[in-house]
């Protein structure tokens, strides 16, 4: 059986500073090992500091980190993602390479330049997590230093850091083909309509996403389709809303100049067996493949307020949709009280600040320190920022002002039914 394709993104400290020809002994013996194994990645370094990202066969990086772990060249070795990913980020690279503590960088026999200063670098990868958490270590992040014992200083910017488990082989199975949509049976509560509302990136003036949310079919709040159900049958309006949701989206996404990324909800607490559920997120990305929408198009939201009922299930089902190169969000991250925990033990691509945080942040000290705090946080990690629920320009303003660039709510555009709306960009101050 094909082994799954992960990354694992690491950083160590230096037992002792490397020269050019030490630096070029390693990248040689690294590159021949990599190659016969199918390895590839990226590696940072300064005088004190490895960063490296490895990607390839899970089994293949899982030995290459064994052997980086006995090098005597380094020490203090922190995990700090290992997941499942639907393609490589560094295809032509056994081990590219840049130095950060030289003017030389990039240019030295053997690196690349990996910043993209010198030469191709990191301008040809695409943005995923490997290129954020390695331009936080440009930046400063991850950076240790040895104490007067030799031994691994505190990281500087201190942030959770997990070695995923291994998803478990039954997941890997093939699951069945596509099927239709069944239709809905709700008894009174079976006709429902789904409005989209765009998430947008300011930096560059452009949608980034649209969330699909449930709607009565004249525009009622969620809550009139949602409260009636309970147990399974919540459940199984969960799944089904969202095949809807990708139906509508598909039929719509001829409007739009430039492909862009649908966030659909998930309740991933226990209703139903793990079969059900593998079956459930399955029929979610062959509904969008049959509706013209790319695996990698879909983001899946996690509430923050939903309890989780089995970390490991949870996550050896999330790990096979990212294999597949499904997204996943946590939603009202600051409302519930699993946030941090959900960011140390899953790490997701994405989370969005709860708007009761965002809300007059402007004048509210302690939310700012929260905030401030969050984003750091989520820079070390790697994790994108969606700001939802901003509604007044004093909060955009504070927001911008400390580098949030992702944006959802009614200052931007109030969400369409079976439409998608145009966003507004406010002005900066």
């Amino acid at each position: 059986m094909h082994d799954r394709l992960i990354h694992l993104i690491y950083h160590s400290v230096a037992t002792r500073p490397l020269d050019d020809a030490g630096l070029l002994d390693l990248l040689s013996q690294s590159r021949a090992r990599n190659a016969a194994l199918g390895v590839t990645g990226m590696l940072l370094l300064d005088d004190e500091n490895f960063f490296q990202v490895l990607e390839g066969p899970q089994e293949a990086v899982d030995a290459v980190l064994a052997s980086i772990s006995r090098d005597a060249r380094h020490q203090g070795l922190t995990i700090i993602i290992r997941e499942p990913v639907a393609q490589r980020a560094f295809s032509d690279w056994t081990l590219g390479c840049t130095r950060l503590d030289t003017s030389q960088s990039g240019l030295t026999p053997g690196l690349n330049d990996a910043l993209g200063d010198c030469g191709p670098g990191l301008t040809g990868v695409t943005d995923g997590r490997a290129r954020k958490l390695l331009q936080a270590f440009r930046d400063g992040h991850w950076h240790s230093r040895p104490d007067a014992d030799g031994s691994a200083g505190a990281v500087r910017h201190e942030a959770g850091h997990t070695a995923h488990a291994s998803p478990a082989t039954a997941l890997q199975r093939r699951r069945r083909p596509a099927r239709g949509v069944a239709p809905l049976r709700f008894g009174a509560h079976d006709r429902f309509s789904v409005a989209f509302q765009p998430i947008v990136d300011v930096g560059r003036r452009r949608v980034l996403a649209y969330e699909a949310l449930v709607r009565g079919r004249n525009g009622e709040p969620a809550r009139s389709v949602l409260d009636p159900l309970r147990g399974k049958a919540l459940y199984r309006f969960d799944l089904q809303a969202r095949l809807h949701a990708i139906q509508v989206a598909g039929e719509l996404a001829h409007e739009l100049d430039r492909p862009c990324q649908l966030h659909l909800n998930l309740l991933a607490g226990g209703q139903s067996d793990d079969d059900s559920r593998m079956r459930a997120l399955q029929d979610t990305v062959d509904a969008a493949a049959r509706h013209g929408l790319q695996a990698s198009q879909l983001v899946l939201e996690l509430s923050e307020t939903e309890a989780v009922d089995n970390y490991a299930r949870f996550l050896a089902r999330a790990n096979h949709c990212r294999s597949l190169g499904v997204q996943f969000a946590l939603d009202d991250f600051g409302a519930g009280h699993s946030g941090l925990n959900l960011l140390a033990d899953f790490q997701p691509e994405t989370i969005k600040l709860d708007m009761h945080l965002v809300r007059g942040i402007s004048r509210h000290g302690p939310r700012q320190a929260i905030v401030r705090g969050v984003l750091r946080t989520c820079e070390d990690l790697g994790i994108d920022v969606i700001a939802e629920g901003v509604e007044t320009l004093d909060e955009y303003h504070w927001l911008r002002s400390e580098g949030v660039l992702l944006y959802q709510g009614f200052l931007f555009a109030s969400p369409g039914l079976r439409q998608l709306p145009r966003p507004h960009y406010p002005r900066v101050h």
